[in-house]
């Protein structure tokens, strides 16, 4: 069967072609479609391997891209053209034909909400097209529904009840009951709102305010803005890992960061540095939460980074690129890091590889220039094969809230111990099922509280002396 993940109004779709039955991990073939607005084609690119496949030529500026649910075909929106490229996913993808959107002026954002239904932003006619794909190769405008000024984004609710659209000039979020294609709520947000995503327990709906340099957190229960995240310069596209504690990822233009915020505290964790004038558009997340993919406007690329904040690869791809989708599968086995928060510097990390022998050692982390400062054990020098038992010691200063080891890749963790070593307070974890999932926070303080057999807990004030030790396996 195909198997499709189509994130909100993302510019880019990634399609998975699947044996029936198999789950995660899939090792089928995997593509990502992403727009070059500044030369008319989209980049067809192995999202496996982050190998461009192929360019095609589509129409006029292309933006928006989604893909049917069957994953044969996807829709390309041509801003100045008002048209729609259907675009035949097979094993040599080729561009079927081009659809008139007379109605819709000026295509933006486009989501597959069914089978049968896709929504457009029609930008200049202040309306959300809606589009009959029945027949997946032949799509048609079959009505619009009024909406605010110059929409342009769209996020689908992950029970697909709702679609939510950013109207940039109103300076508001329309709510759209998909059962009936009407518009249930405008809800205030920030100046210039660009992009849209809603968190997979449809709790909260995250909108980026790009002449603010907010975030604009909305509660689904009141329809009312609850509160704002201060950004870098110029939010843009962002998208929401469905894995875990349900980060929020942001392209923040101007900075030339990915942003990562926590959806629980709605505060920024941690940035990822892209580079200078690369000017970050949109990303999207694997559904497990350990890479995204960023468009880099500025510089015609795509980078792959990972959630310990480390970039792994840079892909050029065409002129002025709009977006990217979701991953679906997680990625090739990754090095073994970790994010580490909340410590006082200095900081030091040891990595060992307790099956094959041989260790590292950092004292001076930060070392990617990050809040969350990463340790790549394996780029660092460390020879780990996959299935090797690792342990990972990090010392330094307590400071409240502590939070540590934060973010894992490339390992699957079986014990975690805190210790503060001024007081002997100690939090453990060893096996137990819920208390260490990869790619979640590994927190001292939730050890303490909630799983610690001997209620000793994990405590301390600023200045203790703190040393916490993971072990697990490469995967």
């Amino acid at each position: 069967m195909f198997e499709v993940r189509y994130a909100a109004a993302r510019s880019v779709a990634i399609v998975v072609l699947a044996t029936a039955g198999l789950t995660l991990p899939l090792t089928a073939q995997q593509r990502a479609l992403i727009p070059n607005s500044g030369d008319g084609t989209i980049t067809v690119l192995s999202a496996d391997s982050s190998v461009v496949e192929t360019t095609l030529t589509v129409g006029p500026t292309p933006h928006g891209v989604a893909v049917h649910p069957t994953g044969s075909t996807a829709y390309v929106t041509n801003v100045g053209g008002n048209s729609l490229s259907v675009v035949d996913l097979g094993s040599s993808p080729s561009v079927a034909s081009t659809v008139s959107l007379t109605g819709c002026n000026r295509p933006h954002g486009i989501v597959a909400a069914s089978a049968t239904k896709a929504y457009v932003a029609c930008r200049n006619s202040n309306a959300v097209g809606i589009i009959d794909t029945t027949i997946p190769a032949s799509p048609s405008l079959t009505g619009t529904i009024a909406v605010g000024t110059r929409p342009r984004d769209l996020a689908l609710s992950s029970d697909g009840a709702d679609l939510y659209v950013t109207n940039q000039n109103s300076a508001d979020v329309s709510r759209i009951a998909t059962a009936t294609d009407t518009v249930v709520a405008t809800i205030a947000v920030g100046n210039n709102p660009f992009g849209v995503a809603v968190r997979p327990s449809n709790d909260k709906v995250f909108v980026s305010n790009t002449n603010d340099d907010t975030i604009s957190v909305i509660s689904t229960a009141t329809n009312l803005e609850t509160t704002t995240i201060p950004t870098g310069r110029a939010p843009q596209g962002l998208d929401v890992s469905p894995f875990g504690d349900e980060r929020l990822w942001v392209a923040i233009r101007n900075t030339g960061v990915v942003s990562v915020i926590d959806t629980v505290t709605d505060s920024i964790r941690f940035d990822i540095p892209v580079g200078a004038g690369t000017q970050p558009r949109d990303v999207s997340v694997d559904p497990d939460g350990s890479r995204a993919f960023v468009t880099n406007r500025g510089s015609g690329t795509v980078s792959v980074v990972s959630a310990v904040g480390l970039v792994h690869t840079t892909v050029a791809v065409g002129t002025n690129p709009e977006g990217l989708g979701a991953l679906t599968t997680p990625p090739p086995v990754e090095n073994v890091a970790a994010a580490i928060g909340d410590l006082a510097e200095p900081i030091s990390v040891r990595c060992q590889n307790l099956t094959a022998g041989g260790g590292v050692t950092a004292t001076a982390v930060p070392l990617q220039g990050i809040p969350a400062q990463a340790f790549d054990c394996e780029g660092s020098g460390l020879a780990i094969s996959s299935g090797d038992r690792v342990r990972i010691t990090v010392r330094g200063e307590y400071v409240p809230d502590l939070g540590l080891i934060g973010i894992l890749a490339g390992i699957t963790p079986s014990e975690l111990r805190c210790k503060n070593q001024d007081t002997g307070a100690v939090a453990s974890c060893r096996d137990v099922s819920g208390c260490l999932v990869p790619q979640e926070d590994l927190n001292c303080n939730t050890l303490g509280s909630e799983l610690n057999a001997n209620g000793i807990g994990f405590s301390g004030i600023a200045g203790d002396r703190v040393f916490i030790r993971l072990v697990g396996r490469k995967n």
